[in-house]
């Protein structure tokens, strides 16, 4: 059973199906730099150690002491929107020998507010941020994704990626990222999400104990791209296999009617065994180990990525189009459409066995002003018909083709 509840202070979800009880803090900021590099230190400071417990191994013996308790954050772009989380999951009081929920959100709190600030915890961050963003430079898919963003998103949220920027990075001093928390946790009111087996009384006090300051809830989200120009580019690596890109315009948001639809047609195109992409392209011809579609749903964009010999780019190419011309004329099975439609509804139902992925669906669906009831969701999945599917192809626009040329 659950049973959601939206309040100013938050939002919270009862359930008895699970024994953790998870409490996330989630700050939402706009999505430029320097403050998504700023925020992705934050991320590694918050959880590594806080002026309360300035010893890693404190911080250890704390969680420990609290029933195993953990402390995690993340970073994530949401269109306009960047969102730094902080959660804390720990064992419902029922399954303990004495109630530990207040010093558990006491935890949660101190370590968003009292980081400790140092040259040395400062430094481990960079550090550590620097490692991330230069192994996801060396992945293919990865670069591929950020320079085809790059190079229609000027001026946009897409030319930002979620993980922070390596020029910024060497830039950034801790006297910055300490007026940047500051900043955050007086003036941005968070989104507070609470979630397991824990009565009316209980969420009450962890709301007040979870007494920030901020008061700005007014960050806009999701927008509908429109490229001011068509990008292509190609680089030369030294890696075996070339990569290709490509970002098509949707003109469909996430607070679109259509959004669910054009979820539905990216599974018809490249989700699937029998998705039209990986039929044409990699089971009739073998052009290919794998080739999906994917999009950037707050951005409006769709995505489509595949390995190949750089010969055979302009063959890849054509099938591709060929693909999207089908869902743009109709000519795709009812079979195919039902399949993906089940697999879609199938991801959502098994949000409910997973206590972090209901919770960002939640946020999600809640932060953009849609209906959070997830059967709701299921019910208009279910009724999308062919036309529907058609209706949204049609809008669908190649902007950005990125190709990254390997050795073959």
């Amino acid at each position: 059973m659950f049973k959601i509840q939206s309040s100013n202070q938050g939002l919270s979800v009862y359930t008895d199906k699970f024994k953790d009880l998870i409490i996330s803090v989630r700050f939402s900021y706009p999505n430029v730099e320097p403050y998504v590099t700023m925020s992705n230190l934050l991320s590694y400071i918050i959880t590594d150690r806080s002026e309360e417990y300035p010893k890693k191994q404190d911080m250890s013996l704390k969680m420990d002491e609290l029933f195993g308790l953990s402390l995690n954050s993340k970073t994530s772009s949401l269109g306009y929107a960047h969102t730094l989380e902080v959660r804390i999951k720990t064992l419902n009081e029922r399954y303990t020998d004495f109630p530990h929920l207040k010093a558990s959100t006491e935890f949660l709190f101190s370590s968003i507010n009292y980081p400790l600030f140092n040259e040395m915890t400062f430094n481990e961050a960079k550090i550590n941020l620097e490692s991330t963003l230069k192994r996801i430079q060396d992945k293919p898919s990865y670069l591929g994704l950020l320079k085809a963003c790059e190079g229609i998103g000027k001026d946009t949220p897409l030319q930002t990626f979620s993980q922070g920027n390596l020029d910024v990075l060497r830039n950034v001093q801790l006297r910055d990222l300490i007026s940047f928390h500051h900043k955050l946790i007086n003036e941005v009111k968070p989104d507070i999400l609470i979630m397991g087996d824990i009565d009316l009384n209980s969420m009450k006090g962890i709301y007040s104990i979870l007494d920030f300051k901020g008061h700005s809830t007014n960050q806009k989200t999701c927008y509908k791209f429109e490229a001011k120009h068509h990008f292509r580019s190609t680089i030369q690596k030294n890696v075996d296999q070339s990569t290709l890109t490509q970002l098509y315009t949707t003109n469909v948001e996430y607070s679109d009617p259509n959004y669910f639809a054009l979820r539905v047609l990216i599974i018809m195109l490249g989700q699937l065994p029998n998705s039209l992409l990986f039929q044409e392209v990699r089971e009739k011809r073998s052009l290919c180990y794998s080739i999906s579609a994917g999009s950037f749903n707050f951005d409006g964009i769709m995505t489509i990525q595949t390995g190949i010999e750089y010969s055979k780019k302009e063959l890849v190419e054509t099938l591709i189009e060929e693909q999207i011309i089908k869902l743009k004329k109709g000519q795709f099975s009812l079979k195919l459409l039902n399949i993906a439609k089940k697999m879609f509804v199938n991801g959502l139902e098994s949000m409910e066995d997973d206590q972090n992925a209901y919770l960002g669906f939640l946020f999600q669906r809640s932060i953009t002003g849609k209906n959070i009831d997830l059967k709701e969701s299921i019910n208009l999945i279910k009724k999308i018909n062919k036309e529907d599917i058609i209706r949204v192809s049609n809008q669908l626009v190649l902007v950005s083709e990125f190709m990254i040329r390997g050795k073959n």
